[in-house]
């Protein structure tokens, strides 16, 4: 059986580069392309690609306190109707269904991302759980695109709000565990003669307190600072905060989380726009 055609937009970037080599290892014909870097063109990709991956950056503006949607919706502009497009882009909650309907003619699935920059293309090769969110135009090629994805040991079809959500699950839950970590780091800092180490390798050891990714999080020096840092953890908390305000949902804990990590950063001259500016893979979150 012949194998399909993958495009990915954004095949130099950490999310898109991973999916590219990925396919490109196992012998499918691959059509790359950037804002500065091709393969291939919109022409040949649009008459050849049997599958679009998009994995193009959706950034927090930190003025406005707004999510940037521009590239995705340009990006899937330049798309010929009919085609099946995989997007992997952190979005808040809704905007699949809401780029579906300013794109009707796309069969438009959404994949979340579940990947630390230091171990990408393990994580991406090895998947705890591979999801694809579908909306209406799309449920019917939903377990197919399943199919065409690493095997993990939970797969999914569901609504692509429902996966939107789950990423934003994902990441939060990251986030609140850092800040859970650093206030226990600051409990035991008020006696002088406690080990640290000791007391979060003794709580990390319940299988409640410490699953073997989320024991990373008690590493609360991880990377040099204190506080969650990288390219999604302050967006992302932020991003939530500001879909929250816009649909009327109380947001006290996303809130806190994020007053939370602003202390500690700036005990330390820092503000979220620097600690998102720090590799995700010195940080390791």
């Amino acid at each position: 059986m012949k194998k399909p055609t993958i495009a990915v937009i954004g095949f130099t970037g950490m999310v898109g580069g991973t999916t590219y080599r990925w396919f490109k290892k196992r012998g499918y014909m691959l059509m790359g392309l950037t804002s500065t870097r091709q393969t291939h063109t919109w022409d040949q990709i649009n008459e050849k690609a049997d599958w679009i991956f998009v994995a193009v950056p959706t950034p927090f503006n930190w003025k406005t306190k707004q999510t940037n949607l521009n590239i995705l919706k340009s990006t899937l502009a330049k798309i010929k109707p009919g085609k099946q497009v995989i997007h992997k882009c952190t979005v808040p909650p809704g905007t699949t269904e809401e780029m579906q309907k300013l794109f009707p003619k796309l069969k438009l699935l959404y994949n979340p991302e579940f990947l630390s920059e230091a171990t990408c293309e393990e994580d991406f090769s090895h998947p705890d759980r591979q999801i694809i969110g579908y909306t209406k135009q799309s449920y019917k090629v939903a377990l197919e695109a399943v199919n065409l994805l690493p095997e993990g040991p939970y797969g999914v079809i569901m609504k692509a709000t429902e996966a939107e959500i789950c990423k934003f699950i994902n990441n939060v839950h990251g986030a609140l565990m850092v800040i859970f970590a650093n206030l226990f780091y600051d409990v035991s800092q008020q006696f002088k003669d406690l080990d640290f180490d000791r007391i979060k390798d003794a709580a990390a050891a319940s299988k409640w307190v410490g699953s073997p990714m989320g024991r990373m999080y008690w590493d609360v020096h991880h990377g040099g600072f204190r506080g969650y840092g990288g390219s999604c953890f302050p967006k992302d908390v932020n991003m939530l905060i500001d879909w929250c305000r816009t649909v009327g949902i109380p947001d006290e804990l996303l809130e806190a989380t994020r007053e939370a990590n602003r202390r500690l950063l700036k005990k330390q001259g820092m503000t979220e726009v620097d600690a998102e500016k720090i590799s995700s893979a010195k940080k390791g979150r």
